[in-house]
Formats: C-alpha cells, structure tokens, sequence
C-alpha cells in the first residue's frame, strides 16, 4: 500500500467502540487505531456517578451473566475481583396491577415459566390463565423462519393473560418499547429456538432441567456489576488503549469511499472546526441515525433501510433517601409497571438492596424509569419536573414522601433502539450494501443487541471483520 501504517478509525466511544478498539489494539498492535466521540465523555449509555457516598447509575446497571461476553471482557481487564452479585436475599421483584404491588413470581428467566409452582400459585394469574399456560405442550410449533412480534409469540404459545400480566411489565422494563411491535427474532432468539428444537416451551424447560441433573455446578449469579459501577468497565477499557487516539468532542459528518480501498471521514472538532482523516477501514459504533446522515455519500441505498430503524426515549431518576423514611415495603430488587397501568413510570429499582455499596451507611438509593411505550415525559419536561414525577410515582406505590437528599436525572432522548418486526432483515440489508465498501461495517445496540454483553459481542464481532479486511488487503 501507498501509505507506511493501516488506519482504523473507529467512530463512537461507548463500549461498543471503546472494545473494538481494544480488540483491534490488541490483535494487531501496529495498527493506528482512531476514536472519535461527539460528546465531551466516554461510555456511551454508561454513566456511573459517585455523589456523596451514593453509586449512581445513569444508564445499564448490570451485566447479565447467561451472555458471557462482558463479564469475559471484565476479568481480562483485571476486574474479576470487582464484579459482585446482585444480593440473593432480596432477588426477585414486583408488579404494579391496580395501584398496587404484587409478588412476580419465581422463575420467569427469560420470559419462561421454569418453575410450575410459583406460576400456578400467583394472584396475578386467573384460574383460566393458569389453565391456558398449563396447556402450552399441546400449542403447534411454527417451524418456519418468519419473525413475528414478542407480544405474539408469547400470547400464541401462553395467552392473552399471561402476557399483559407478566411478559409485558418484563419486556418493556428491559426494551423500553412496546412489545406487540419488537421482533422476537432480534430480542428473544432463544423462545423461537426453544419452540423449534423441543416443540413447545415446555417440553423445552424439561429438558434443560434434565439436563441441570447431569451437572453438580452451582448456577451463576443472573446479574454481577463492578463494586463501583459499569463506569469501571469504561475506564479499563480507556486505560488499555493508551496509545490509541482518543478524540471526544470530534463529530462524524460524513464517510466518503475514494475508490482506492481508502475511506475520507469528514470531522466536525472541539472548536468547529472542519478537518477530515482517511482510513483503510471504519467501525460505525453509533446510532442509526448518524450511520445514515454520515454514509450519504458513501452509498445512496444505505438511508432507505436505515431509516427504518426506530428510537425511543427514556429517563432514569436516581433519588436518595435517609433509610428510615423508605417504608419496607418490599424485600426485592424493585418493581414493573405494565402499560395498562396509565403511569409516567415503567421500573423501579431498589438499587441499594439490589447491590450492596450503592448508598452510603444509613441510606437507600431507588432509581425509577420513565417514559418507554404508551409514556412520553420527556417531550418539553424539565428536570425538576421529571424529579417530581419520580416522587410521586414512589409516593403512591410505596408510600415515599420525605424529600430525596439526592436527585439525578439521565435523560437519553432518540437513542434506545426500538428492535420492531423485521430488524434482523434490516440489520442484513445494511451489512449487504456495506459489503460493496470493504472494511466498513457497523456495530452497537443500534443493530446487534441492547445488552452490555451484545455490545461487547457486536464489537468484538467488527474487529474481526475488520482485521480480515485490512490483514486480506496487505
């Protein structure tokens, strides 16, 4: 090649851009590896903050164990030692029906009933409900490869009821969308796997519990976090890449193909001012949005499917509380909020209970979700409005009335993906056109999954790609 040393620029400095260049760095430490960042941080959707004592979570909270990608990516950062489990004393969680909290029952990991007697005993489930799901063996598999909707899949296989009641609250607290529109192809694979290889979910579960019979290992803890937040994560990743160019403040505007297996990236800097870098290959690590307004120029038949992709919005208010003015009103690690509902609020969550260190002796912190389907807050709401809407909510659920002694709020307008039907096809169309711009590929929550772990996958999944492209070209 013309040039002395192969160029990555990798453009989105969250986990997803942030672990592609690590994988990128460490696979092949002469590559000149470059992040650009539109905003003045790092991490993406992770924002830790330490404030008074109180481990405050912006973003994710948690990194789930049953996808081992992040936790993986932890430990080889040296974080092992500082990954805790949630508290098993206070797991499980609740449901708002009627004003009021209800006891979600046990065993419903991944919106399967693993266990029969917590489902066949809960009041949040009529006698006919209970009939209907008890009857799922007998539903007809779908073998054919047609995405369909959450909402459907669940209510074909385990009715009406036990969807609005228990899946609905669950995925929508996780998706923050409506789950009669979010695909299950791209949200929840495994409940179309399970469908297919055993016939009916199940016969599924009886299998896997066969199969937990053959092995003597305790089961992981569901959740771990670092003892000082996700934040941690953002910054061993930051201190792994130090002799990586890392530019915040630096704004994609475009991406031109030169014709030479070279790439022209057109930048916006801190002070406005226009600048450009060439690449031999590019990792878009950032919403949809900004893919399409940035690969105008790269490909016209990019933005047609790019702009079918959707974003919704959400708020996290963090509030702090001296202990005795939180009423022990329940022993989990927080609540759901179904749609049908009619409130502000979707989740919440008792983070000092869920994890230990997240409010200083004396204290508890709960962090409650706003917005998400059926619920748009955000749109000319201030913060102290939003403050108050989290009052409230926790008011009238749980009887919380003193005045919070901490208050933040994390508002992320337009960038929670919303996976609706159909997004694995989308998601293939756009890597199929790229496939005409050798080295350029996409990656993040935008396309391959909203977890932690899925971005972690995603990235790692990028830098061989990219790798492959650059290492066939020399």
């Amino acid at each position: 090649m013309s040039h002395s040393r192969t160029r990555v620029v990798v453009v989105g400095g969250g986990i997803t851009g942030l672990t592609a260049a690590y994988r990128l760095r460490q696979a092949r430490p002469d590559l000149a590896v470059t992040v650009l960042e539109a905003s003045p941080r790092l991490g993406g959707k992770i924002v830790t903050e330490h404030v008074g004592g109180f481990v405050v979570e912006g973003g994710p909270d948690s990194l789930i164990t049953f996808k081992p990608q992040a936790v993986a990516l932890a430990s080889e950062l040296g974080l092992a030692s500082r990954l805790t489990p949630a508290v098993e004393s206070t797991s499980g969680s609740y449901v708002v029906r009627d004003g009021r909290l209800r006891r979600m029952p046990d065993g419903l990991a991944g919106f399967v009933p693993r266990r029969l007697g917590p489902v066949m005993t809960t009041p949040l489930l009529s006698p006919s409900a209970k009939l209907r799901m008890a009857l799922e063996y007998a539903v007809p598999a779908r073998t054919d490869e047609a995405d369909e909707s959450l909402e459907a899949f669940v209510t074909r296989r385990l009715g009406v009821e036990f969807y609005r009641r228990l899946v609905e609250p669950m995925a929508s607290g996780i998706f923050g969308a409506d789950p009669a529109e979010l695909s299950l192809h791209a949200t929840m694979p495994h409940l179309r796997a399970a469908e297919q290889q055993h016939g009916s979910l199940t016969r599924f579960v009886l299998a896997e519990r066969r199969r937990s019979r053959t092995t003597d290992s305790r089961p992981a803890p569901g959740v771990v976090a670092p003892a000082g937040g996700l934040g941690e994560l953002v910054t061993a990743l930051r201190g792994a890449l130090h002799d990586v160019d890392v530019l915040t403040r630096t704004r994609l505007v475009a991406v031109e193909d030169t014709g030479r297996r070279r790439y022209r990236l057109a930048l916006v800097g801190p002070d406005g001012t226009p600048g450009t870098v060439e690449a031999d290959a590019v990792v878009l690590a950032v919403p949809a949005r900004v893919v399409a307004a940035a690969t105008g120029t790269l490909d016209r038949d990019l933005a047609p499917v790019l702009g079918d992709f959707r974003c919704g919005s959400t708020v996290t208010v963090n509030l702090g509380y001296a202990a005795e003015h939180v009423p022990p009103r329940i022993r989990g690690h927080g609540y759901l909020v179904p749609s049908q509902e009619d409130r502000p609020a979707r989740a919440c969550t008792w983070s000092s209970a869920k994890f230990a260190g997240r409010a200083p002796r004396g204290h508890s912190l709960l962090r409650v979700s706003l917005g998400g389907p059926g619920r748009d807050v955000l749109t000319g709401v201030d913060d102290d409005s939003l403050v108050a809407l989290a009052r409230a909510e926790l008011e009238e659920t749980v009887g919380v009335t003193a005045e919070p002694v901490l208050a933040r709020v994390h508002a992320w307008h337009g960038v929670m993906p919303q996976y609706t039907v159909g997004h694995g096809a989308r998601v293939a169309e756009v890597e199929r056109v790229l496939a005409r711009h050798p080295g350029v590929v996409v990656a993040g929550s935008a396309f391959h999954g909203v977890s932690v772990p899925d971005c972690v996958a995603s990235a790692e999944r990028a830098a061989c790609a990219v790798l492959a492209s650059v290492d066939g070209y020399l």
